[in-house]
């Protein structure tokens, strides 16, 4: 019982920590661009750094449900929504998943686009 304790606290504190993360990132500076309007490179890095913020968030959303589901229904090393618990568990549980990896897939776009902001001139 105490490791599962352990262990859900652990995701909800790891899921505040990616809010935390965005809150914070709100002060970051786009790169330096001779070759760019900073308008255009303003208009570009909002919505880089936009889509940045949805995806930490999905996943702090993600690990704190997931988190919520462990404090509740952890058997050992895993964890079992059963089939008779309340909806709303069995949808906090559904979402834990689906936050964590929609939020991962994101990030991994949200890579490409960071790539293509540094790598493209203007047209």
């Amino acid at each position: 019982m105490a490791s599962s304790t352990l262990g859900g606290i652990f995701f909800i504190v790891m899921g505040a920590g990616c809010v935390l993360l965005v809150v914070m990132a709100r002060s970051i500076r786009p790169p330096k661009r001779q070759d760019m309007p900073p308008e255009t490179l303003r208009r570009r890095w909002r919505l880089i750094l936009t889509f940045w913020s949805i995806a930490w968030l999905l996943m702090g959303l993600g690990w704190v449900c997931f988190g919520v589901s462990i404090l509740r229904y952890a058997v050992g090393s895993f964890v079992v929504v059963p089939p008779s618990a309340p909806l709303f568990d069995r949808i906090v549980y559904d979402l834990g998943f689906v936050g964590v990896f929609g939020g991962l897939i994101m990030l991994y776009i949200w890579t490409l686009m960071y790539s293509v902001l540094k790598r493209t001139t203007p047209g």
